[in-house]
């Protein structure tokens, strides 16, 4: 988990991605890290997650993602809510 805070790491990929195209935002993240700006995209989903709207459901959420020609498995596990 990230020591830095979640409006902190929010604002660092509105910074990488705004107003940018598709290639530049690839680009971005792959100077930036593939992995660590990965990584940060799915601990802030998690840690956005309101389990309280999931009372009684489990799932598992997958992301697959690919990047710089490498495959990137991001998974959220929901049990009970």
């Amino acid at each position: 988990m990230s020591d830095r805070s979640i409006e902190v790491r929010r604002a660092e990929l509105a910074a990488l991605i705004e107003g940018r195209s598709d290639e530049e935002i690839t680009r971005g993240v792959e100077e930036r890290g593939v992995e660590g700006v990965l990584d940060d995209v799915f601990q802030g989903m998690a840690e956005a997650f309101l389990p309280d709207k999931t009372a009684g459901q489990s799932a598992i959420v997958q992301y697959d993602v690919t990047l710089a020609g490498a495959p990137h498995t991001y998974q959220l596990k929901i049990a009970g809510g």
